[in-house]
C-alpha cells in the first residue's frame, strides 16, 4: 500500500532491491516524499517502470540527483511527461546522455530555460535533433555556449542557424 512504502526510512528505501522497486506502482512511488527520494540509488531509478515514474510529481522529478537522473534509460526518459521535463534543474540536464536527450520531443526540449539549455553537455548535444534545434526560442538559441556551438554537427549548425535567421 502507498501509505506503507511513505512511511519507509532512506535506508530501507536504499536497500529495497531493484526487483522490489520495479514491483512499486505509480501511487506506491508518488508516496515518497523528496527527501526520501533521494535514498534510491540509481540502480533503483533505472529498475523504477514507466509506469511508476509516471507517479512522480515535478516536485520529486526536480528533487532526484543527477546520478539517479543519469541512470534512467531512453525508455524511462521518453515516458516523462512534458511537466516532468520542465522541472528538470540544470544540473540534472547536464547529467543526461545523448541518448536521453534524444528520447525527449521537440516539444520537452521547448521546455528548457535557458540556463538548462546551456547545461547539455557537448556529448549529449548529438541527441539534439534538427527538429530539436528548430523548435527553440531565440532566447534559447542565444544560450548556446561557444563550446556547445563546436561540439554540434553540421546538420545542427544548419538547424541552428536557420532558426536563428528566421526568427530574426
Amino acid at each position: 500500500a502507498s501509505s506503507q512504502v511513505a512511511a519507509l526510512t532512506k535506508t530501507q528505501i536504499a536497500s529495497l532491491s531493484t526487483g522490489q522497486v520495479a514491483a512499486l506502482v505509480s501511487a506506491q512511488i508518488s508516496a515518497i516524499d523528496t527527501a526520501h527520494l533521494s535514498a534510491l540509488t540509481a540502480a533503483q531509478v533505472g529498475a523504477l517502470t514507466t509506469d511508476a515514474l509516471a507517479g512522480l510529481a515535478s516536485s520529486q522529478i526536480s528533487a532526484l540527483t543527477a546520478k539517479q537522473v543519469a541512470a534512467l534509460s531512453s525508455e524511462q526518459v521518453d515516458a516523462l511527461t512534458s511537466d516532468q521535463v520542465a522541472a528538470l534543474t540544470s544540473v540534472q540536464i547536464a547529467a543526461l546522455s545523448a541518448d536521453q536527450i534524444g528520447a525527449m520531443s521537440v516539444e520537452e526540449i521547448g521546455t528548457f530555460l535557458t540556463d538548462e539549455i546551456a547545461a547539455i553537455s557537448t556529448k549529449a548535444l548529438s541527441g539534439l535533433t534538427t527538429e530539436d534545434i528548430a523548435g527553440l526560442t531565440t532566447e534559447q538559441l542565444s544560450a548556446f555556449t561557444g563550446q556547445q556551438i563546436g561540439a554540434l554537427s553540421d546538420d545542427q549548425v544548419a538547424a541552428l542557424v536557420a532558426a536563428r535567421y528566421q526568427e530574426s
